[in-house]
C-alpha cells in the first residue's frame, strides 16, 4: 500500500479493508511537529494475505487534513487507542465504505478547522457501528465535537464526556455528535454538559432514535440535545430521547443508625423512565464512575465505578448527615 497524493493534501494513506487491532495512534513527539510518522496499530491484517502474516500499518500525519481517510472497504479498529491527535478538517474520514470500531478509546483529538473530532462520515453511503467505546474531550472548531454524521451511524454501550463543538465559534452544534443522516444511540452514557447541545439534528432531513441512554440527570434530557433546518428550511425533527435511563440510591434515607454503624449505598442505573413509568433496563450501560459526597459521615471511597449498572460504597454513620450522589456534569 502506497501514499498517494490527494488535491490539496500533503501524502497520506488511503485506507481500505485494514484491521487495526490493539493499536495504539499517539500524538506527535516532543519537539516535532504534529505529524511525525505515527503507528496506528501495531498488528494489521493487510488485503490480500494471509491473516497469520501481520504487517506494521503506518500514516504519514505531517500537516495533513485528517488523521487518516477511508474511501470504501470495511475498516475495523478494535482494542485500539486513537490520542492527542490533531487535524485540520476531521479526525478520521470515512468518505465511503463501512466502519466498525470496537472496544476503542478516542481521547484528546483536535480538529482545527473542520468539523468530527474523532470521526467524520461524510457519504449517505457510509455505515459505522460502534460498541463498547469511549469518546472523551475531543474537540472541532465547527459542528461534532467527536463524531459527525451524513452516513448511517450505530452506537451502543459506549461513553461520551468533556467532548466540544464550536470552538467558541458561534452557530456550530453537537458536542457529542452532529448528525445530518440516521443515527442510533442505545445504552451509553453521555456526561457532557452540552453547551452546543450533546447531539444536533440538522441537514438532509435526519433521524435520531436516542433512547435508553444515561444523561447525568433524572430529568427529561430534551434541553441537552437540539434541531435545526433540513435543506428546505423546514424543522429537523427532534432527537428521540424518550425512555432515558434514571440513577436510584438504595437506601433513600438512612435512619435509627447509632454513630459508627456501618451502611451500604448502592446506586443503580438499570431502570429507565418511559413516560413516567420506571421500567427494567434490558441491557446495561457501560462502567461509569459515579461520584459520593457526605457531610459527616465517612465513605469508603469518593468515586465507585458501576459494574453491570451497579455501584457501592460503605458509608459510617456520624450523626446527622447529607450524602450527595452524582455521576455527569448535570
Amino acid at each position: 500500500m502506497s501514499p498517494r497524493l490527494f488535491p490539496g493534501l500533503y501524502p497520506c494513506v488511503r485506507v481500505r479493508r485494514i484491521i487495526c487491532l490493539d493499536g495504539l495512534y499517539p500524538q506527535a513527539a516532543a519537539g516535532q511537529p504534529v505529524g511525525h510518522r505515527a503507528e496506528i496499530g501495531r498488528t494489521a491484517v493487510l488485503p490480500g494475505r494471509s491473516n497469520s502474516v501481520t504487517r506494521k500499518f503506518f500514516c504519514t500525519l505531517h500537516q495533513q487534513r485528517t488523521h487518516g481517510i477511508i474511501d470504501g472497504g470495511v475498516v475495523n479498529v478494535i482494542n485500539s487507542t486513537i490520542s492527542d491527535n490533531a487535524a485540520r478538517l476531521a479526525g478520521i474520514w470515512l468518505n465511503k465504505g463501512t466502519l466498525n470500531v470496537n472496544n476503542a478509546t478516542f481521547e484528546n483529538n483536535v480538529v482545527t478547522v473542520g468539523n468530527g473530532g474523532a470521526i467524520h462520515i461524510e457519504s449517505d453511503s457510509s455505515t459505522a457501528t460502534i460498541k463498547d467505546s469511549k469518546f472523551i474531550g475531543n474537540k472541532a472548531n465547527k459542528d461534532g465535537g467527536a463524531i459527525y454524521n451524513k452516513g448511517t451511524l450505530n452506537i451502543e454501550t459506549s461513553i461520551f464526556d468533556a467532548n466540544a463543538a464550536s470552538n467558541g465559534n458561534a452557530g456550530y452544534h453537537g458536542d457529542d455528535i452532529y448528525n445530518s443522516g440516521i443515527l442510533t444511540l442505545h445504552y451509553s452514557a453521555l456526561l457532557g454538559k452540552g453547551t452546543n447541545k450533546l447531539i444536533y439534528n440538522e441537514g438532509r432531513e435526519p433521524s435520531a432514535n436516542a433512547q435508553y441512554n444515561w444523561w447525568g440527570t433524572n430529568s427529561n434530557p430534551s434541553t441537552l440535545v437540539g434541531a435545526g433546518l433540513d435543506y428546505d428550511d423546514e424543522p429537523c425533527d427532534d432527537v428521540d430521547v424518550s425512555n432515558w435511563v434514571v440513577m436510584s440510591v438504595d437506601p433513600v434515607s438512612i435512619e435509627n443508625a447509632n454513630v459508627g454503624d456501618e451502611k451500604t449505598l448502592t446506586v443503580n442505573f438499570n431502570h429507565y423512565n418511559a413516560n413516567g413509568v420506571i421500567k427494567e433496563l434490558a441491557k446495561s450501560i457501560p462502567s461509569i464512575n459515579v461520584n459520593f459526597e457526605a457531610v459527616n459521615g465517612t465513605l469508603s471511597s469518593d468515586v465507585a465505578a458501576t459494574d453491570n449498572g451497579v455501584a457501592s460504597v460503605t458509608y459510617t454513620v456520624k450523626g446527622n448527615d447529607q450524602i450527595t450522589v452524582k455521576s455527569g456534569s448535570q
